[in-house]
């Protein structure tokens, strides 16, 4: 998406405060004094257009390539947008089988406009997270505005708009990082019903509850721990009524329900329900294990928590949550302090004020949830909510001393945008597979008896589906699976096309191998000089 384009939709992000402060500007009587008094206004206006901005750009082409959670999504999408199914069969389902152990769905039908819009692209794929983070930040700013005024805003905006995990689940399509958004939502429309005694408010918070159970499997835990410790905690501050609290978790139960009889079918093993056109699907296996560990042992459950500690001061190896100069806070030395003073703060206010009650309690169920999985920042992701408000909390901390750090962290943001669009793209171009789609378009389009695609490329069936818009019926009608109740089901054929290198190479056929590949079975391949090749980046195309 060019710069032009990324402007306007930054300009739009920013139209709704732009609009609140021109028409108080007409309103105020003296002009320097309004625009003295709204200096932080202004600047928190320009930080959102700045955080829009850095979302938006050039998101159909940073990061290059593409992740296979991305594919996997965006096929199912568009199977369901032109034919009403996903891939594996299922009519309209609320979770996508997938792989075999199942993948989010929410994520994947708020692309559906997209793809018709872009079609089968990148652009389709990344540009809902974008926006959803570009929302994210507006939201995150006017809930910071009500519970703290224009100034204090500004910082926790700052933060919020430059630190770099959420910057970086902003621009990739992965459906479990719509979770944390939604959490936020959910946390502002209720304090903002409390605040404004606005029960309809409220009600909307429960509505987007319970639609976050829909984005990511986290959610069966997080939810109810989370909302349980909340409401407890304002029935003692006397902001809410043990009547709201029933009435509202009737809500999220409500709207929850088909993910609710999901839950039940596939942990009892029970038969898909079909609710008219609408799929529950029963999966092949599920991973349920990774939220019910505790019955791996107490030692296991102490080292998933320790392990998830470590991983949020470092990384989880994933490249694309992260950039290794920079990490998930820029700076850990740096930031832990902001987020222990902060948190200290946070917790002696908590019943003083209901947004620190919301902040605590994300914490607290984030917490407890880092007892229960392991390995990825995506799993406990809604604990960089908090952490977001803790660090900037504790930043405001230190007064007029704050710039010190603000400067800090603005020179970092500066920096990592340098690196991102630079070396960072260098650094994933092989985990994001650069070059696989011009050679699978090629290689597809060539005359040819059998292909066969290189199985060492994962997921690489996902790929030859999207880059051929291959027609889900035909899919269904001519796949060939092994492992079909297993985690991950194995694809080993469609029609004419094989995901496996055979061990001898035959005049006729079509080979798409990654140069590893061939390097390994140089030996083997005695008529290798027989056949023309072409190659893209790693990928090589025998034929």
């Amino acid at each position: 998406m060019n710069v032009f384009v990324t402007i306007l939709i930054s300009l739009f992000f920013c139209l709704l405060p732009i609009i609140q402060l021109i028409i108080e500007c007409k309103k105020a009587e003296d002009k320097k004094v309004f625009f003295k008094n709204n200096v932080f206004s202004i600047l928190s206006i320009l930080v959102i257009f700045i955080g829009c901005f850095a979302r938006l750009i050039y998101i159909d082409i940073y990061p290059v390539g593409l992740n296979q959670d991305e594919g996997s999504a965006v096929y199912d999408a568009w199977s369901v947008a032109n034919y009403g199914i996903g891939r594996n069969g299922e009519s309209f389902p609320i979770h996508f089988i997938a792989w075999g152990s199942g993948q989010n769905a929410l994520y994947g039908y708020l692309m559906i406009p997209f793809i018709q819009i872009f079609g089968l692209t990148n652009l389709a794929i990344r540009l809902p997270m974008a926006l959803v983070g570009c929302i994210s930040l507006l939201v995150f700013y006017y809930f910071m505005k009500s519970a703290f005024g224009n100034k204090k805003a500004f910082v926790f905006t700052l933060i919020f708009a430059i630190f770099p995990w959420h910057l970086m689940k902003s621009r990739w399509g992965l459906e479990s990082n719509l979770f944390p958004d939604l959490i936020l939502w959910a946390v502002s429309a209720m304090h903002y019903g409390i605040v404004n005694k606005r029960t309809w408010c409220i009600w909307v918070s429960s509505i987007i509850f319970g639609l976050s159970t829909y984005s990511y499997g986290t959610s069966y835990f997080f939810v109810p721990i989370a909302l349980l410790i909340t409401y407890i905690s304002l029935i003692i501050s006397k902001k809410f009524t043990i009547k709201q609290a029933i009435i509202n978790l009737i809500i999220v139960a409500l709207v929850a329900l088909p993910m609710i009889l999901f839950v039940i079918i596939n942990y009892f093993d029970l038969a898909t329900i079909k609710l008219g056109p609408i799929t529950i699907p029963k999966l092949g296996t599920v991973r349920f294990e990774e939220i019910t560990s505790l019955s791996s042992g107490i030692s296991s459950i102490f080292q998933k928590f320790a392990n998830n500690v470590a991983m949020l001061c470092t990384n989880d190896g994933n490249p694309l949550n992260y950039t290794a100069p920079y990490g998930l806070f820029y700076n850990a030395w740096l930031t832990i302090p902001f987020i222990i003073i902060g948190l200290i703060k946070s917790i002696r206010n908590h019943f003083k004020s209901p947004v620190y009650t919301f902040m605590n309690c994300l914490f607290i169920a984030s917490l407890l949830l880092m007892f229960m999985v392991d390995g990825a920042i995506n799993r406990i992701n809604t604990i960089f909510i908090p952490l977001t408000f803790y660090i900037a909390y504790g930043i405001i901390s230190f007064k007029k001393f704050a710039i010190v750090p603000l400067v800090i962290y603005l020179i970092f943001f500066i920096l990592l945008q340098h690196y991102y669009y630079t070396d960072y793209q260098d650094t994933i171009s092989s985990y994001m597979r650069v070059g696989f789609k011009e050679a699978i378009i090629e290689a597809s389009n060539m005359d040819y008896e059998k292909l066969y695609i290189d199985n060492s490329i994962n997921s690489c069936y996902v790929f030859y589906l999207i880059y051929n818009e291959v027609p889900t019926p035909y899919y269904i009608e001519n796949v060939q699976k092994s492992n079909i109740d297993g985690m991950w089901q194995s694809i080993d054929v469609i029609g004419n096309v094989y995901f496996s290198i055979p061990s001898s190479l035959e005049k006729g056929n079509v080979y798409l191998l990654t140069e590893s590949t061939l390097q390994n079975y140089k030996d083997v391949y005695t008529n290798i000089s027989e056949f023309n090749t072409k190659i893209y980046e790693q990928y090589v195309i025998l034929y």
